[in-house]
């Protein structure tokens, strides 16, 4: 049936990489996952040719499905899977264009706050995560792999991005017995009553040998490879000037946005709402020009973080439907990490279990209040996590969560 086709394809993506499904899943079982390999996945272990040949098989599984004969929920499902593997189809024909390396996003500087705040249901958990631990150095091998072939190809990074990568990875590694992964790591363990004292004293110790043993000699080695690589960047303008950078960009666009409107039409749309915009200013300033020289102040009660946050879950009730009832918490970016990562992030809650969520802010960014309440609100409510929560209520598939168009979710929170 489609449902036992749709539960099998998102049982083999999500438990592809052991990182994805801890975020996706809270139980594993509960989606009928009982076993699984414990990996943080590979590059270069997937060619181009294969990534499109399984693509293309895929389809071919799909296309045998009536759509005629599907409830209103499976066609909107199977819409929806027709259109991202068409997109990414697309995206299969121009190999390594795409870098887990970019300076601000990339694998360098995210992987490390995925692992911070890798939460710890049981003691498999711990387990698993010790053993991804242990991986890092093969893998940061294997990303190392990939950006030699992005070289080869003449598609490698600028100088300067890449020395941008190469500043977070030695910022990482200034200070490896007093790393910010040791410390959460006994923070998360004291949450888990089935371990004794002397347990959670050995992680502690296995932790800070995988730390010292496989993650600082991982950012090392990416930060040689990197030097290795420097001078072989021969693009310092952006993606047109590239071999075939104009067709990348055109499929990577229609890949993020899940639109078919050409990059010109998009750029007409964006330059007419723009106007559209400076005209409503103009009137404003017209009416009041004392606008452009007052400061927008905030209510002196939203004077941190869990007041706007119960400020905007209270406010947006006029314009939005109630939000499920859940738990959420802001935490702070380590100064490890600060200079390299975004203003705000909001870590996505576990698909079977959104009672808890989380959102980051990265004070080295030293905004003021009003834009500090607005990013709350691009994170919080009514953008990602109410987003999310609300699509989980809803009671979507399983295989929605595999669908990634980041002009969607960007665009509501914005």
């Amino acid at each position: 049936s489609f449902s036992d086709f749709c539960n099998t394809l998102f049982q083999e993506e999500v438990s592809s990489t052991t990182v994805n499904l801890h975020y996706t899943l809270k139980n594993p079982k509960s989606a009928g996952i009982d076993s699984y390999e414990v990996t943080l996945g590979s590059l270069s272990g997937r060619s181009p040719k294969l990534q499109k040949k399984e693509l293309d098989s895929l389809s071919d599984q799909l296309k045998k499905f009536s759509y005629s004969r599907l409830s209103d929920k499976q066609k909107t499902t199977y819409s929806l899977l027709s259109d991202y593997i068409k997109r990414q189809q697309a995206l299969t024909a121009y190999p390594y264009y795409d870098d887990p390396l970019s300076p601000s996003a990339g694998v360098t500087s995210q992987l490390p706050v995925l692992l911070a705040e890798y939460p710890f249901y049981t003691k498999t958990d711990v387990d698993n995560y010790l053993v991804l631990l242990s991986q890092m150095d093969s893998y940061f091998s294997g990303i190392l792999d990939y950006e030699q072939k992005k070289a080869d190809a003449g598609l490698f990074m600028s100088d300067s991005a890449c020395m941008k990568v190469q500043d977070s990875c030695e910022v990482f590694t200034e200070h490896p017995d007093d790393n910010f992964l040791i410390e959460t790591f006994a923070g998360r363990l004291d949450s888990l009553n089935e371990l004794t004292d002397s347990q959670k004293d050995s992680y502690c110790e296995k932790n800070k040998s995988a730390i010292k043993e496989h993650v600082i000699p991982a950012y090392t080695q990416m930060i040689f490879g990197l030097t290795s690589l420097l001078g072989r960047g021969k693009n310092d303008w952006g993606m047109c000037y590239y071999k075939d950078g104009k067709g990348y960009y055109e499929a990577l666009v229609s890949s993020v946005t899940g639109c078919d409107d050409s990059v010109d039409s998009l750029f007409k749309q964006i330059a007419s709402a723009r106007k559209k915009d400076l005209s409503v200013c103009t009137d404003l300033l017209v009416k009041k020009p004392e606008l452009l020289s007052e400061e927008p102040k905030l209510n002196a009660k939203l004077n941190n973080e869990n007041a706007m946050l119960a400020s905007l879950q209270k406010s947006i009730r006029k314009d939005f439907p109630k939000p499920p009832e859940t738990e959420c918490e802001s935490c702070h970016v380590d100064s490890a990490l600060s200079e390299f990562l975004a203003p705000a992030f909001y870590i996505t809650a576990p698909i079977d279990d959104i009672s808890h969520n989380r959102i980051y802010i990265n004070d080295a960014k030293n905004y003021s209040d009003i834009y500090y309440f607005t990013t709350l609100a691009h994170e919080s409510y009514p953008g990602h996590l109410y987003q999310t929560i609300s699509t989980a209520a809803y009671g979507l598939p399983p295989v929605h969560s595999l669908f990634d168009y980041p002009g969607f979710t960007e665009g509501w929170a914005t």
